[in-house]
């Protein structure tokens, strides 16, 4: 069939102009689309307003150099675990957890029980059992349950272990995940890190690049606490000198008042998870204040959890799902805190030595901001934080965004094919 011209021509153009159309909601947002090329609505929000973004935006490169970095994960020391004096060890007959799950997902686990039980579990000698582990303080500021004597709790599967019965907690260290292998489907890509001798470091500016996928809040909900994931995945290096920065940024309420939970991979294969503090612009904490390594471990995966406490002080959790350890840690922020959030968003950074003349890359795992809680009561992040736009897309970094029914999904990527 032939078509007039003029047809020709309009076809094209309403093929552009559909084009330029962001995709949201369970579908993929393209990490190709442009800011300069969304409509005027973009960055709306659900009521029509238009939330202004921080003018500060932190980037890790500009506060510290590559050979400084160099020496810092040299000179790496571990943080402490929570002492096992702080973990609360909820133990559930295998029978009734199974009956009593409220949460129709097989990746996450809901379940109300009596507070006596933290002392005094009904299960018997012989019978197998499910084991939860968590910090004490953690437990009381996930608890939904209204009623004092009550405790209700949603957690991801993983944090549920279980047990043939009672002794073989104490003597079983490593013992099988709930459903381990459905949550680590998540993780493709994952490979053993390919090294090769790094380049020499020319005296030549490097390339940084960075670029983010950007969440705001939803004005009718006042969030004071999230939760997320994140975690290490695919690299290769074939000589190309770098570091790359995969971050979940929590933007609070006060200008400058960030915090970071961040992915890092170096040149040589070292992968880290790690947590920064700004306090007014100001980055304030340690680069080993609150992180963990990841290289060569088994389960990549880090939980993190941020909870803005009264008096202002902001309560940091790391969880490492291969040593099954829970890390804590309190930033104070004395003068004029912040009470909640405004947004989040999902940043892919890179920092080189000289210009970019061999093959690399590194990607991150999906990444997800999980629960997010207003005054008390928890919700799933996209029910919260709406959808903004990307940056400007810049070469050798990537980051692609996702809202599904529960997580806002990030996947962060480097390399010289981008």
């Amino acid at each position: 069939m032939n078509l007039p011209k003029t047809w020709v021509v309009l076809l094209t153009l309403l093929l552009a102009a559909m084009a330029m159309v962001p995709m949201v909601s369970a579908e993929t947002i393209s990490a190709q689309t442009n800011i300069a090329a969304m409509s005027d609505e973009s960055g709306a929000q659900k009521d029509g307003t238009i939330q202004k973004l921080p003018d500060f935006m932190p980037s890790i490169k500009d506060k510290v150099s590559y050979e400084e970095m160099q020496r810092l994960m040299k000179n790496y020391t571990p943080p402490p675990p929570v002492p096992e004096s702080d973990m609360a060890r909820i133990i559930f007959s295998k029978s009734w957890f199974t009956q009593n799950d409220k949460d129709p997902r097989a990746d996450r686990v809901q379940l109300t029980f009596p507070v006596a039980w933290l002392d005094n579990p009904p299960v018997t000698d012989g019978e197998a059992v499910v084991l939860l582990r968590v910090p004490k303080r953690v437990l009381k500021l996930d608890d939904m349950n209204p009623d004092p004597g009550m405790i209700t709790v949603s957690y991801p599967d993983m944090y549920f272990r279980e047990f043939s019965n009672l002794m073989m907690i104490n003597l079983t260290s490593q013992a099988q995940k709930i459903n381990l292998e459905t949550d680590l489907e998540e993780s493709d890509e994952l490979s053993a890190p390919t090294v090769y001798k790094s380049q020499k470091l020319y005296e030549t500016d490097g390339i940084d690049r960075q670029v983010r996928a950007i969440y705001v809040r939803d004005p009718s909900y006042s969030v004071n606490a999230v939760t997320g994931r994140i975690g290490s995945g695919s690299f290769t290096n074939k000589g190309e000198t770098f570091l790359n920065y995969d971050e979940h940024e929590i933007y609070l309420d006060r200008s400058g008042d960030v915090i970071e939970f961040i992915i890092q991979f170096s040149d040589t294969g070292q992968s880290f998870a790690w947590v920064a503090v700004y306090d007014e612009g100001n980055w304030v904490t340690p680069w080993d204040w609150l992180n963990i390594e990841l290289t060569g471990l088994s389960i990549k995966l880090v939980d993190y959890k941020l909870y803005i406490l009264s008096g202002g002080v902001y309560d940091i959790w790391l969880y490492d799902y291969d040593t099954n350890t829970w890390h804590n840690i309190q930033y104070n922020d004395t003068d004029n805190p912040s009470t909640i959030i405004n947004q989040i968003m999902g940043s892919t950074e890179l920092d080189t030595v000289g210009g970019i003349s061999k093959n690399f890359f590194a990607r991150s795992t999906r990444c997800r901001v999980e629960e997010t809680r207003s005054g008390t009561t928890w919700y799933w992040a996209p029910e919260t934080f709406d959808w903004w736009n990307y940056t400007p897309d810049e070469q050798y970094v990537q980051i692609e965004s996702t809202i599904d029914e529960d997580n806002i999904i990030t996947i962060h990527r480097v390399g010289d094919e981008f």
